[in-house]
């Protein structure tokens, strides 16, 4: 991938996480600990993303559930411990 496209997919990339942040913020009237909550969930799925090297354009609903299914697997071994 050239160095303009990495860069574009970057700031599309930005377009999409600001306007999800105004929409939870404005739309939804979120308390802040909720939105906090949501940040977290998104660094999490972002971070997923950048590992399975998917832009967020492309996700697909089984990169989701693959997400999902890693997040449940964490959640019950925090639970053991």
């Amino acid at each position: 991938m050239k160095v303009e496209e990495k860069s574009a997919n970057k700031e599309k990339r930005a377009v999409i996480i600001r306007k999800y942040q105004q929409y939870i913020r404005l739309e939804k009237a979120l308390s802040s600990n909720t939105f906090d909550a949501y940040m977290t969930d998104l660094q999490k799925l972002l971070h997923f993303l950048d590992g399975e090297n998917i832009d967020i354009p492309d996700v697909t609903p089984d990169d989701l559930q693959r997400f999902t299914a890693g997040q449940i697997g964490r959640a019950s071994c925090r639970e053991r411990v």
